[in-house]
């Protein structure tokens, strides 16, 4: 025999038993560890240390995985049995299952929709090498008065400088845009095609894959360009276009051809930069239009630059270096300020007065991120009430098994598991409506959108961390809220009336959150709405009903004025004028002087367009003094109309006689001959500012692009044929473009228009989700009540009374609701109204609308139930009970 006390001297390796009982720590477990230990202790005294150690590590592992097989073998019937019962619970709940899935159905795919358009808008730019180090160029200056320009262009001599003096900068490559362009292919010829000058280093910079061509050479040449591959089937179709020429008409009067020497991939959709077509730069630097003087100025705007850091430069430092560049080329103080922009923020973080075209908006992304969470959370309070709404009804399930022997974490894992497979069947049929809806929604956004399952790493992955988050949140307060009960209470059936007061006050604070949500929606859409219909129908100062664009008039140059004759001959064209810009638009801005010397301490810039005689007409805009230009006044061609703004920010007194030098129009003096009434000439998210009228003609660069043409209501497709056959008359070969002003105009507002109908949709769908969920409760609560309703009736109550008690309760809860919504909302509506110069007034009324469609919601979800409740014969319910 051992001695005893020896025996209890002998202390067992600790790592082993201590992992064994960490991971099993139940009696059996902790009962097989000390049989061990006692064994190892006899075996220690015994034999030795060595062979004692050898033998407990070998019976920790033997007792490892037996365990491990026991508890993975006793799991797998647990969960079999969990299934079970959940799939009888399903069955045996067929409407409360039913509204519990089709609930979370709807909630996940609104989030779904969502957050495929809120990655697809985040994704932009992100499939370049080099991402991650590209940075634009963006520009500050600061002058006097309200001069600032915020905006894309630097000099064509900046490239030079930072490749021979600045080896942080691993590549930089310049854009030249130019708008005015038109494309000849043998026959055919295409207007305004979206054409980039640029430099060999372009491909070096962005990840554009080239078809065809070596990347190191394929613009290297002057008359060199670079095609797509769309672009490419359009003008050549299935013949390989490397060594064909195009020719191209540059400023509507350079004429250059050029040769495809490379072909490249279309340019994706999530792509700030477009092109058709790469040209190389150096083939427009001796063209007329070109400003060679101009190349060579710090202050000259010509090109966007794009440069790569080599790795480890931060962005920081590359501040740095434009800040020495410009500090040792330009005086101090008098000198714009350069800053760099990483490519991943262009499409979201970019207010310019220049760019290609339209970007997003970081604001509309955090907004409709908020919308769906808020519309997963009323479908996970759907979810919840539901589930607590029945669990009384499960009360005695829970009790056996606790007789059973189940512990409350395995009561707690089997509720847990029923909602991740309510929130798996839910996702299933949401993807299924997901597929369904995308189309539709794809057109809503104006996006080609879709779900990647397996091309993007992160899609099957989030599915699955979805379920469960959304199964974990959903079912995580029924789960510990059903697993409390206690055997005696649920088993005599006299559970506390505390459990019930708070599951009670539970409800009506999700009830209350719920409607919260949506009126906060409510309110949301209405207010978006309100500010689309004043930017539409504000007075905008001109019309733009029954307007006809013709887009390509610049492609005509000396041949508009026959155009504009020939149209003349319909008696259903009531004006029609030719400009370069048109209302909404913005005009170009150029420096000023305003009498004899410049006006100190003022901005002495001008927004300026040109424009014909009938341009006051076609859309009828208003003088305020003075005239419009006249064809009987031969000297109009040395004068200017200006607006009200321009004599308020000025302070002219009289200013009719007073004479504008234009440093853009080679400083040509204008004498002013009228004020016209101020109107929107850009979009109405910016206030009105000075502005300037020339005739056309009065600058040499400055081409019409436009012709507009006021329609009489009648006979609309009768002139519209008129209007194309005289266009083929003038101009044979170029197809005509146009548009409808209105809609045009419309196209401006866009993102606002987008935000109203996406908000408006979704809205929408956290209603019905709210009103699925109330239809679902009211029922389980009538049916509860039925013998109260019973007995009710008995005593004389008649429907209309037994439908008033169950809608106050929420009637209560609304105004809760509505107390906290309208603050919450009005508070956010006027923090998305800060960025519009011209905003829309926020009314009680919308505020009333929005709680009473709310009560309606309510009424409607509660009234269907009771009503068929209280309609019960009360000798059927009181039978039954």
């Amino acid at each position: 025999m051992i001695n005893k006390a020896r025996k209890k001297s002998i202390t067992p390796p600790e790592p082993g038993a201590t992992i064994f009982r960490l991971l099993y720590s139940d009696e059996f477990s902790s009962t097989l560890i000390s049989d061990i230990e006692d064994e190892y202790r006899i075996i220690y005294a015994e034999k030795n240390k060595y062979a004692s150690y050898i033998w407990y590590h070998h019976q920790l592992i033997i007792a490892l995985l037996s365990v491990f097989t026991d508890s993975f073998y006793r799991s797998a019937i647990m969960l079999k049995n969990y299934f079970k019962i959940a799939l009888r619970n399903l069955r045996r709940n067929k409407v409360y299952s039913f509204i519990n899935i089709f609930g979370l159905a709807i909630g996940i795919t609104s989030s779904l929709l969502i957050s495929i358009y809120i990655f697809d808008e985040i994704s932009y730019d992100r499939f370049h090498e080099k991402a991650d180090r590209i940075y634009r160029i963006c520009m500050d200056f600061t002058g006097d008065g309200d001069f600032r320009i915020h905006q894309l262009g630097t000099p064509r001599i900046l490239a030079t400088t930072i490749r021979e003096k600045y080896p942080d900068v691993e590549t930089i490559a310049q854009l030249y845009y130019f708008k005015w362009t038109l494309t000849k292919c043998g026959e055919k010829a295409f207007k305004n095609e979206t054409i980039l000058y640029t430099e060999p280093d372009f491909f070096k910079v962005f990840s554009f894959p080239l078809i065809k061509g070596d990347p190191e050479v394929v613009l290297s040449e002057p008359n060199s360009a670079v095609i797509t591959r769309t672009a490419a089937e359009k003008y050549f179709g299935e013949e390989d276009p490397v060594g064909k020429r195009l020719s191209i008409l540059f400023n509507m009067r350079v004429e250059f051809d050029v040769t495809i020497t490379g072909i490249v991939e279309d340019v994706p959709e999530n792509s700030h930069i477009d092109f058709n077509l790469l040209v190389s730069i150096n083939t427009i630097e001796d063209s007329e239009r070109w400003n060679a003087v101009m190349s060579n100025n710090w202050y000259s705007d010509q090109c966007v630059s794009y440069v790569t850091l080599r790795e480890g430069v931060t962005l920081d430092r590359g501040e740095e270096m434009l800040m020495e560049i410009m500090h040792s080329v330009v005086p101090e103080g008098n000198h714009p300020v350069w800053t760099l922009q990483p490519l991943k923020d262009i499409h979201l973080h970019t207010d310019l007065a220049t760019g290609y075209g339209t970007n997003g908006n970081a604001i509309y992304i955090y907004l409709f991120s908020v919308i769906a969470v808020l519309i997963i959370i009323i479908a996970c309070i759907n979810f919840v009430n539901l589930s607590t709404a029945i669990s009384y009804s499960r009360a005695r399930e829970i009790g056996i098994r606790k007789v059973a022997g189940s512990l409350r974490r395995d009561i707690i894992k089997q509720f847990l598991g029923e909602a991740v497979m309510i929130c798996s069947i839910s996702l299933i049929l949401a993807l299924l409506l997901t597929e369904f809806l995308l189309p539709f929604f794809s057109n809503l956004v104006g996006s080609q959108l879709e779900l990647l399952y397996f091309q993007q790493w992160y899609v099957i992955p989030g599915l699955i961390g979805f379920v469960l988050l959304s199964g974990f949140f959903a079912g995580i307060y029924p789960a510990f809220f059903l697993s409390a009960f206690g055997i005696t209470e649920v088993l005599k059936n006299t559970l506390s009336k505390r459990g019930k007061k708070g599951l009670f006050n539970l409800r009506n604070g999700l009830i209350t959150f719920q409607f919260l949500i949506t009126a906060f929606l409510i309110i949301g859409t209405m207010i978006v709405y309100k500010q689309l219909d004043h930017f539409q129908n504000n007075r905008l100062g001109f019309d733009k009903d029954r307007i006809l664009i013709i887009h390509q008039t610049d492609a005509l140059d000396k041949q508009v004025p026959v155009l504009k004759e020939n149209l003349r001959r319909s008696p259903d064209i009531e004006y029609l004028s030719s400009s370069t810009f048109l209302p909404g638009y913005g005009f170009w801005n150029f420096g000023v002087r305003v009498g004899p010397q410049l006006i100190e301490g003022k901005n002495n810039t001008l927004d300026m367009t040109v424009c014909d005689h009938d341009y006051l007409k076609t859309f009828n805009m208003q003088m305020a003094e003075g005239r419009f230009f006249s064809r009987d006044i031969s000297t109009d061609t040395a004068a200017i109309v200006i607006n009200e703004k321009t004599v308020e920010y000025f302070e002219l007194k009289n200013p009719i006689g007073k004479r504008i030098t234009v440093w853009g129009f080679n400083r040509k003096t204008f004498e002013i001959i009228g004020v016209i009434r101020d109107f929107h000439y850009k979009s109405m998210h910016l206030p009105i500012r000075r502005m300037g009228m020339t005739l056309s003609g009065t600058h040499p660069h400055w081409i019409d692009q436009y012709v507009s043409i006021k329609l009489k209501s009648e006979n609309i497709s009768k002139t519209l044929d008129f209007i194309n056959n005289t266009w083929d008359e003038v101009s044979p070969g170029l197809k005509l473009e146009y548009t409808f002003f209105d809609e045009d105009y419309d196209r401006l507002y866009k993102a606002e228009s987008l935000t109203g109908n996406v908000i408006a949709l979704f809205s929408c769908l956290a209603i019905l989700i709210s009103i699925i969920g109330l239809f679902g409760l009211t029922a389980y609560i009538a049916e509860q009540k039925t013998k109260e309703i019973g007995v009710r009736k008995v005593l004389g109550a008649n429907a209309i009374s037994i439908v008033n008690l169950m809608v106050k309760e929420y009637i209560f809860l609304i105004c809760i609701a509505n107390l906290i919504a309208w603050p919450a909302a009005f508070y956010a509506a006027n923090r998305w109204l800060e960025q519009f110069a011209y905003k829309t007034d926020i009314n009680i009324t919308v505020f009333i609308i929005s709680s009473f469609v709310v009560v309606l919601i309510s009424i409607i979800a509660v009234c269907f139930q009771t009503i068929r409740a209280a309609n019960t014969d009360p000798v059927n319910s009181l039978r039954n009970e």
